[in-house]
């Protein structure tokens, strides 16, 4: 069951060279002993014997444990967005792909990460997963209006050339949180659904379906009404009142 609460945080971050290198130390120690070892062999001696850290100094920037991994996670994350999803936005890369094959490999490259993850720490990863999802990670930080006008919104203009930059935004905006919310539900209550062939191509149909409704919708919100629609404008009462009067008058003269 995933957590409410976010994961713990570092208590403070490393400014200097030394302390900087010191943590570095301290996740590489981590990450050690849960890829040699297993979670259940992580604990604080362990960690101090291999990261070469003492318990005061790893207790300055780390609460507990659980941060300990938290912050490894994160910087995996990054890692994995600077192997894989930098590369896959890249506008040359971009130029080659379909918005279809664009969400395809996206859900691939966050399922395949949410794995490795899973691996290294999995009741870790079970309480809080959805904290850690590279393609919303990336998201943010990039902005995600420019993320998604610099790397959606191209492709999907290539698919309806018709439709304005703004009106394909928006769709986009929309395809991508309905695809998000489905695939967090999963991650947080079905977490093996994610790793289903069947469940990604539900996803990317899902998001295509959103964009094409979407864009329908706001088509039919700003049509021409048809000559059919356009029906004379109706005389007021007053008007009516006044031609009433003038039908009095002819009929007494």
């Amino acid at each position: 069951m995933p957590n409410q609460h976010p994961p713990p945080k570092p208590r403070k971050a490393p400014k200097q060279s030394r302390s900087q290198h010191m943590v570095s130390a301290i996740l590489d120690a981590c990450l050690r002993i849960l890829t040699d070892y297993g979670e259940e062999a992580l604990t604080l001696t362990l960690l101090e014997k291999i990261s070469g850290a003492g318990k005061g100094s790893i207790y300055q920037y780390f609460p507990n444990l659980e941060a300990i991994v938290a912050a490894l996670y994160q910087r995996e994350c990054h890692r994995m967005i600077d192997q894989d999803l930098l590369r896959l936005t890249a506008v040359d890369e971009r130029c080659n792909n379909s918005l279809e094959s664009l969400l395809e490999t996206m859900i691939t490259l966050s399922v395949k990460a949410h794995d490795r993850l899973r691996r290294l720490h999995s009741s870790f990863h079970e309480r809080y997963s959805t904290y850690f999802d590279i393609g919303k990670m990336y998201g943010e930080d990039y902005g995600v209006i420019k993320f998604v006008e610099d790397i959606f919104v191209p492709l999907a203009h290539k698919e309806y050339p018709e439709a304005t930059l703004e009106s394909l935004r928006d769709a986009t905006v929309f395809a991508l949180h309905g695809m998000q919310s489905q695939y967090f539900t999963a991650l947080a209550f079905y977490p093996n659904k994610i790793y289903e062939p069947h469940f990604s191509r539900y996803l990317v149909k899902t998001g295509l379906w959103i964009l094409n409704e979407s864009l329908m919708y706001k088509e039919e919100d700003t049509a021409i009404p048809s000559a059919c629609d356009q029906r004379a404008p109706q005389p007021s009462k007053r008007e009516n009142d006044n031609r009433k009067s003038e039908n009095s008058v002819r009929g007494l003269t």
